[in-house]
């Protein structure tokens, strides 16, 4: 038997692996083909996404947010630098975010007049769809919109933020800045354009403070001038306002000519040195003409700075307009560079003689201290208290308002030194580079993913296929099911070594020789029926233990034979004579059951016993239709209550094999069915009468999930034969039915696989 269990197995241990591979290996080459167009189709769609994706380019830069102070001229900065916080760092990148910043560098770039930026990304596939579509379906074509070039900009600055990204490495300080295009020159020159936007916004802050700072201290200083001469011009009036007690005495008025003297000294040192003092911080500085404040007294500068910035205005504005005019952009330039020539010397001109001024300057306050320290010995204290207390009063405050000049003169000179420095607490420290590779990867990394990809979905399909499947495809699923042996294997008409025979000569049916009859039987014999039948001309396959008695198929139904009779031994005992009656049952309605069952007949038949064959399918009667398609009398009007017919009539009979065949019904169109032939008590009657008259009754009995008859004749029939059909029969549903009828071994003699030959089922089970 194959697939059934020996007894000498039972005391053996079962050790099942946890995991067996070879069943999975089988099951993966069972569905390689399956695993194989699942492979295939996701590498062609692979193929199709990566034709229709854009290739684009990514750039990056780095920029380093240092908040070490450089100072070079060794005192404090005019304003702090930024605490770089985690917050300070978070806020930064929204700065660099910020539609302001994106708008600075899509001016600077004109990213809103650049035709490959603006363009949508697309590829050669996509455009030839895109057309495609136009062409077929002309309501769906869509026309670029007219735009004007405040929306172009805004457009501009939006694409910009949406291809722009700006992260931070961990909780350093370092910002990375990454921008994707569809070109990696654009790509490399729009992240390195915001990088430097960014860098000149934080430097242009600072310059605009340090100017805001340096035009205040600037405004500071005129006004300190101012009220040091109110106070000279007080202390003047002071001196004048006392000239009546002076009058009398010659030395007095000598004492006050000197202390007036000093006083107007002093006042022009303290001008020239300041105006020598803010034109050397503007030479120094470097910025030339635009350094110069508005509050510098000088006509030439003046004219010079604003030519100057006129001819700047003119040079932007080339730049915009052609700038591939090198020619107009040099002159310009040339300009601009005279004018800065001609403003450096009119400084350097200014400093030298405000520098000789305030040497002059200091010269004459030092005629004008000896003349009032000679005069003031030679008056003897003839000037009142009063006056004197005055005058000291008013030097005091003049030497306020000198010191306040003097610091805001350095705290200007710091502020413009700073101003010409240009230090930000930003740094690029890595400019990004045209990338050579586009992103993503490249088409054989995606096909190899896509091939792993494919190849799990696959195996995963496969499992789910193996599981969802539920048929019996091999010999242990059928044992299992049926908890019976499994006698063998039916393979279908027309297998692979039938066709190889076919080729050659025409086969010749076998001669059979019918041994003679005993005539001494204990029971009545019938007459031979009038209708005859040839089996050989009906339904090859109905004849196949007759022509080829050497198959697997006929080996198959001998081992039902065997079965039969060691079951008929066990139940005849010492009566030899005992009849034999064979059910073949299914779960679902099947031919390979009623081609079995037929096989089977013949094969006794031919054997020498009086063998009947009943076709007692009531929904299939395939039987019938093969062997006696002509039949007007059959089991259904022999049952019939009110039947007068003659059980000859009801019979068919084959020469050749002896084999007699008992019709399920008319096949008459217009006959009808008497309910009263399904009574299970007059079938059993039935059965009981021709169990008498022949020696092997074989059943081919409808299936179980339509009809009761297997259940009902459990009584009558010796034993069962379950046929199960390879890939059509589900084990659930043979082992539900089988249960339902209380057919269990002994009474179930075995199972037959049937459509499946041995070879076939060898290269399912292991998958070659």
């Amino acid at each position: 038997m194959i697939g059934g269990e020996d007894g000498r197995d039972a005391g053996r241990p079962s050790s099942a692996p946890l995991f067996d591979f070879r069943s999975v290996r089988r099951l993966l080459r069972r569905h390689r083909l399956f695993i194989a167009i699942v492979c295939a189709i996701c590498i062609a769609a692979t193929v199709v996404l990566d034709r229709l994706t854009p290739t684009v380019y990514s750039a990056s830069t780095r920029i380093l947010l240092d908040e070490q102070a450089i100072n070079p001229f060794g005192r404090d900065e005019i304003f702090s630098d930024l605490s770089l916080s985690n917050p300070a760092v978070e806020s930064q990148m929204q700065v660099m975010r910020s539609p302001y910043l994106l708008s600075r560098a899509v001016d600077r770039l004109e990213l809103g007049e650049n035709e490959e930026f603006m363009a949508p990304a697309t590829t050669e596939i996509g455009e030839s769809i895109r057309r495609l579509r136009d062409r077929v379906f002309p309501m769906f074509a869509e026309e670029p919109p007219e735009t004007t070039p405040a929306e172009r900009f805004q457009m501009a600055v939006e694409k910009l933020g949406d291809n722009l990204r700006v992260t931070r490495n961990a909780q350093t300080l370092v910002i990375r800045l990454q921008y994707t295009a569809s070109s990696p020159e654009l790509a490399a020159e729009i992240v390195n354009a915001v990088a430097q936007t960014y860098i000149d916004n934080r430097l242009g802050v600072r310059q605009e403070t340090a100017q805001r700072a340096a035009e205040w201290f600037d405004a500071r200083m005129a006004e300190l001038n101012v009220r040091a001469l109110e106070v000279e011009q007080r202390m003047e009036r002071m001196s004048g306002g006392g000239g009546d007690a002076l009058d009398a005495s010659e030395t007095a008025a000598s004492l006050q000519r000197a202390r007036q003297e000093l006083q107007n000294a002093l006042a022009e040192r303290a001008r020239a040195q300041t105006d020598a003092l803010r034109l050397r911080a503007l030479v120094e500085s470097g910025r030339g003409l635009r350094g110069v404040p508005s509050t510098l007294e000088s006509d030439a500068l003046q004219t010079l700075t604003e030519e100057a910035n006129e001819v700047r205005a003119e040079l932007a504005l080339a730049l915009q307009a052609s700038p591939t005019d090198s020619a107009e952009v040099a002159s310009l330039t040339d300009r601009i560079e005279s004018l800065e020539s001609a403003g450096a010397a009119v400084l350097n001109g200014l400093l030298q003689d405000a520098e000789a001024r305030a040497t002059e300057t200091e010269t004459n306050v030092q005629t004008a201290q000896a003349l009032f320290d000679e005069a003031r010995d030679s008056s003897g204290g003839s000037v009142t208290n009063a006056i004197d207390v005055e005058l000291r009063s008013l030097e005091g405050e003049a030497r306020i308002y000198r010191e306040l000049n003097e610091r805001y003169l350095q705290s200007y000179l710091e502020v413009v030194q700073q101003q010409s420095f240009p230090s930000t607490e930003a740094t690029i420290i890595e400019t990004a580079l045209p990338p050579e590779y586009p992103d993503g990867a490249s088409l054989r990394e995606l096909g190899i993913l896509a091939f792993l990809i494919g190849l799990s979905l696959g195996a995963g399909g496969a499992f789910l296929r193996e599981t969802m499947d539920g048929s019996i495809r091999t010999t242990s699923q059928l044992s299992k099911s049926a908890r019976a042996p499994v006698l063998g294997l039916l393979p279908p008409a027309t297998s692979r070594v039938d066709e190889e025979k076919e080729k050659g000569e025409q086969r010749r049916l076998p001669a059979i020789s019918v041994p003679k009859r005993r005539v001494n039987y204990t029971h009545e014999v019938i007459a031979l029926p009038e209708n005859r039948v040839s089996l050989t001309k009906t339904a090859p396959q109905i004849y196949a233990t007759i022509s080829a008695p050497l198959s697997a198929y006929s080996e198959s139904i001998r081992r039902v034979n065997v079965e039969a009779d060691n079951m008929r031994s066990l139940v005849a005992g010492d009566r030899a004579l005992y009849p034999k009656c064979i059910g073949f049952i299914s779960d679902r309605p099947s031919q390979g059951r009623s081609v079995a069952a037929a096989n089977y007949a013949e094969m006794l038949a031919v054997g020498g016993g009086r063998t009947l064959l009943i076709d007692m399918d009531w929904t299939g009667l395939y039987l019938t239709e093969c062997i006696s398609p002509a039949a007007h009398f059959g089991l259904a009007e022999l049952t019939a209550a009110t039947s007068s017919i003659e059980s000859n009539e009801a019979f068919w009979y084959d020469e050749r094999t002896s084999l007699y065949f008992m019709p399920n019904r008319s096949m008459d169109k217009e006959a009808t069915i008497d309910p009263g032939v399904f009574d299970q008590a007059r079938l059993k009657s039935l059965l009981h009468a021709l169990t008498a008259k022949f020696d092997n009754v074989v059943l081919d009995i409808s299936p179980m999930a339509h009809s009761s008859d297997a259940a009902g004749f459990s009584d009558v029939v010796l034993g069962y034969v379950a046929v199960a059909d390879w890939g059509n029969t589900r084990s659930d549903s043979l082992a539900k039915e089988l249960r339902r009828a209380a057919i269990f071994p002994p009474k179930l003699l075995g199972t037959l696989l049937n459509g499946v030959s041995q070879r076939e089922l060898d290269e399912y089970e292991t998958a070659v």
